[in-house]
């Protein structure tokens, strides 16, 4: 991603979000996430841990890819638009 859209990315993602998402719900739904997460930790023996974390970051690492393809793909549309 260029620097331009490295910015506008972060812009939209800082000032704009909320206006899409109900941060009560997202709020409720991280809170339950991290309850969820820290006893699955608890619960798997250190090998397994490790695998879990590791699927944890890899699953962030696709959502990032995911998210950042969707806003390049909904700002060439804008661009086409206009």
């Amino acid at each position: 991603m260029s620097p331009l859209m490295q910015n506008l990315y972060e812009y939209v993602g800082h000032r704009h979000i909320w206006r899409y998402m109900k941060y009560d719900e997202h709020a409720h739904l991280t809170a339950c996430l991290a309850q969820l997460e820290e006893r699955l930790k608890t619960s798997l023996a250190e090998p397994e841990k490790r695998d879990f974390q590791c699927c944890l970051d890899m699953l962030m690492e696709l959502y990032a890819m995911e998210t950042e393809a969707i806003f390049q793909a909904a700002f060439a549309a804008a661009r086409e638009l206009s």
